[in-house]
């Protein structure tokens, strides 16, 4: 990476200026045609303190489930790829939770099972089973 280069955080730059290191709050898409380059607008970012959980290809959207919050992709080429946060306060536990049956994305949060359109609709299911 090019010492005179401004776009990367230096808290991403290792040392000696070789590679890139993303934290867990990061995802990365490569580009179209090259699967090994990543540029730097190609790295989005949660909150600092977020932990990237899991993602879903979900109604031509990417959504991104972090431990307290998800996200989703949207846009279609470099110039209005964006992440964008849904929901805080809820979030998934594992990538290997996450399912999508008839529509609807489901998957394990801290309180349970929990049920999604991912816009605007949220239902924990664990209490429906316990009633």
């Amino acid at each position: 990476v090019e010492a005179d280069q401004n776009l990367i955080p230096p808290s991403m730059l290792e040392a000696n200026r070789n590679y890139l290191t993303l934290g867990p709050h990061h995802i990365a898409y490569s580009d179209e045609f090259d699967p090994l380059a990543i540029q730097a607008h190609h790295v989005f970012a949660v909150e600092e303190m977020e932990r990237v959980t899991g993602m879903a290809s979900f109604r031509e959207q990417l959504v991104v489930f972090c431990e307290n919050s998800i996200h989703v992709v949207t846009g279609g080429t470099d110039q209005t790829f964006a992440l964008h946060p849904v929901v805080r306060g809820v979030g998934c536990v594992s990538h290997r939770s996450i399912v999508e049956v008839h529509g609807w994305l489901f998957f394990l949060g801290r309180d349970g099972l929990i049920q999604s359109d991912h816009e605007s609709s949220l239902v924990r299911l664990n209490s429906v089973f316990l009633h």
